[in-house]
């Protein structure tokens, strides 16, 4: 649940290049549970990935290899570092990945869904003048050229729920939602859209997205004596995106027009820039005191423009967002076997939107500010064997949406900061002379203000034309759950497997509708009882169609109604959406010497399922479970090796992601069944792929 934040080399990274993360030279990677914000710092609600990459070392080695597979896959990297001097050693490396698409789009006749295409170079610098000082320099390129996501629309036939009074026409759809990968029906390129309709995509004219990225960070780290050290980090990104899609999902060419839109070609073009620099000066004494002390800046700059629309609706303005903050943690070893640590953050956050497109200016920020402590304890129960126990709070800022349009619904302008408040307890633990390792641990998190996805439809924020997507604050969750690990030596030198099982049982305490739509399907689905309304005083207008009064808002004076804007349901006693109760994975390797050859063969199995995730706070429709089976097989050497690989090789078809839309005025060849229909984007999952790959260290 909640936030995880990502970081390379412990430079914390914004989602936009994170999406991209090249891993040909990455070391390892370090896993983080639970809200890391005293140290991490900012958007480590849920926990932290660290990617540490690798370093130039004092000798000249490196790494080559390619993959290809079905789909016209293929996939080079190499890297080559080593010293250039006594003091100075480099690193370059590179990346070249392509999939073309999988899938045949309907309204084209052409694999146009899916493809991906990838660039990236590394390139390190290490400086090491003496013993106690040490500087590394890592830049990173890429670039993306990817085809629009595959996707299709259930449209508002599949409805079989909630019906609404007096016509009994079901709205939405209760159930699985199932992947259709023949109804892939979604424009494309200009040429696809067919008169007298026109195609509104910039540049090549094509969807998909293009990103072109640049990332540059610096480490300093100083021993200035046997207790104290000095460490510095300073990075700055760049990235260029441009998103084209098709809005409706489903090639509603009369859309965009029925509603004042010049098309449903989507484009969008968002430049980001960030910059960030930490101080910290940790402390050993060598004794039982051990700590770290720090200061930490960040500034990001996101700035986004609709090119399809024309005039002032075109900007969606510059939005920046600040931090400031001051960070410590103290461990105390109290005696062999017990120790405590004391972690803290303060920081403030501040973030502005500014866009000068309009008569008046629209000009909003939102500042929180906010204390962050964890605590730990660990016990070492026998030398082979640890409890621990961390209580901790995390929180994300809050965000604004950009959408020109909520100018004229300004609550739905800002979000409020999510927080999170975690505590743990688990075993760790190592038995059978080291050939079993295991970790087990129960946990309880209140989870509030947490954001999620919504959409506002036509005429839902003032006289808005377009679908608005926003993020949203939803209320409150309780979280209990349980996790397992383990790693074992099952026979030595053949077999080894790790395992791992994790229940998270998710609570709606209060769940917000944000919308009238959406606080109408919780009525139908469960009642007013437990429901707030959030209304709007709303004066009746001289001229015109007068708004409607809502029976579900108390009654208001002359010459005003109260409309319905949304409201609080208590009770639901539902499942977060998008997130999976259970989750299980398998790992298995299965190797030996073959003979005296200096190889070995392998044969490794890695298989994961999660149960089924909800679309929404009233966990109507879902998908899932879902299952997926990977497996390598080949022979490696001390320098070479060369594997047959099968991706989801069970073909497991779920799809990955499942989001609500509007049945649009032609997604059944006759129009929506009722105004109020829902339909739903369903995105679906990569099919099953084999491949070969060869790699070769020297």
């Amino acid at each position: 649940a909640g936030f995880v934040g990502i970081y390379i080399d412990g430079v914390y990274v914004p989602s936009s290049f994170a999406q991209g993360i090249e891993l040909s030279n990455v070391e390892r990677v370090e896993v983080l549970k639970g809200p890391q914000s005293a140290l991490f710092g900012r958007a480590t609600l849920s926990g932290a990935i660290n990617y540490v990459t690798k370093r130039p070392g004092r000798d000249w080695e490196g790494r080559t290899s390619a993959s290809f597979g079905e789909f016209s896959h293929y996939e080079l990297s190499g890297t080559i570092g080593g010293p250039v001097s006594d003091d100075w050693s480099v690193l370059l490396g590179g990346r070249m990945y392509s999939r073309e698409s999988p899938y045949v789009n309907q309204l084209t006749g052409a694999k146009d869904v899916g493809g991906q295409s990838s660039r990236n170079a590394t390139v390190a610098v290490r400086w090491t003048p003496s013993e106690r000082f040490e500087a590394y320099l890592r830049v990173l390129l890429g670039r993306d050229d990817d085809e629009l996501a595959p996707v299709y629309l259930q449209n508002s036939t599949f409805n079989n729920c909630l019906r609404q009074t007096p016509t009994g026409i079901p709205t939405y759809f209760c159930g699985e939602v199932l992947p259709n990968a023949d109804a892939i029906r979604v424009a494309t390129s200009n040429a696809s859209v067919t008169a007298p309709f026109r195609g509104t995509f910039q540049d090549d004219g094509q969807a998909g997205m293009d990103r072109d990225s640049g990332r540059a960070a610096l480490t300093l780290d100083w021993q200035l004596n046997d207790t104290v050290a000095l460490t510095s980090l300073t990075s700055f990104g760049r990235d260029k995106i441009r998103d084209g899609t098709d809005l409706t999902t489903r090639a509603a060419f009369a859309y965009g027009p029925s509603v004042g839109l010049p098309s449903i070609t989507f484009d969008r073009d968002v430049r980001f820039e960030d910059y960030a620099q930490e101080l910290r000066a940790s402390f050993d004494t060598g004794g039982r005191f051990s700590g770290l002390v720090g200061l930490y800046y960040y500034r990001e700059t996101r700035s986004e423009v609709l090119p399809y629309r024309t005039g002032a609706a075109s900007n969606n303005g510059e939005r920046t967002s600040t931090n400031y903050a001051g960070f410590g943690r103290l461990q105390f070893d109290a005696t062999d076997a017990l120790s405590f640590g004391v972690e803290a953050r303060w920081q403030s956050d501040e973030i502005k939107l500014l866009n000068k497109s309009f008569t008046n200016n629209i000009d909003i920020a939102v500042k929180t500010d906010s204390v962050l402590p964890r605590f730990t304890a660990d016990y070492n129960l026998t030398p082979n064997l640890m409890a621990y126990g961390v209580v901790s709070k995390g929180s994300k800022p809050a965000s604004i949406n950009t959408a020109a349009e909520l100018v004229a619904c300004p609550e739905r302008q800002k979000t409020k900061e999510e927080e999170a408040d975690n505590i743990e307890l688990g075993l760790k633990g190592r038995l059978f002379e080291n050939r079993l390792t295991f970790q087990a641990a129960v946990f309880d998190i209140d989870w509030t203000e947490q954001e999620y996805s919504g959409v506002l439809q036509p005429g839902e924020c003032g006289n808005n034309l377009a679908l608005i997507r926003l993020t949203t604050n939803a209320g409150k969750t309780s979280i209990k759950g349980i996790e397992l690990e383990a790693t074992a030596i099952v026979i030595p030198d053949w077999l080894d497997v790790r395992l791992s099982y994790s229940i998270n049982d998710t609570q709606i305490d209060v769940g917000r509708a944000t919308t009238a739509t959406e606080a109408l399907e919780g009525i139908l689905a469960f009642g007013t009882s437990g429901f707030t309304p959030t209304c709007q005083l709303t004066p009746i207008p001289a001229m015109g169609t007068a708004p409607v009064q809502s029976i579900y808002c108390p009654s208001a004076g002359t010459g005003f109604v109260n409309t319905l804007q949304g409201g609080d349901f208590t009770g639901l006693n539902t499942s977060w959406p998008a997130q999976a109760e259970y989750l299980f994975s398998f790992t298995g390797n299965l190797a030996h010497q073959l003979g005296s050859t200096g190889f070995e063969w392998f044969v490794r199995a890695d298989y994961s399922r999660a149960s089924k995730q909800y679309e929404s706070i009233y966990n109507l429709a879902y998908i899932g479970p879902r299952e997926n089976l990977n497996l390598r097989l080949g022979l490696r050497g001390e320098r070479t090796e060369i594997a047959l690989w099968g991706r989801n090789v069970t073909n497991d078809d779920t799809p990955t992601t499942l989001l609500r839309s509007v049945a649009f005025a032609d997604d059944d060849g006759s129009g929506p069944r009722n105004a109020n229909s829902r339909a739903y984007s369903v995105y679906l999952a990569d099919p099953r792929q084999y491949g070969l790959s060869i790699s070769y260290k020297f």
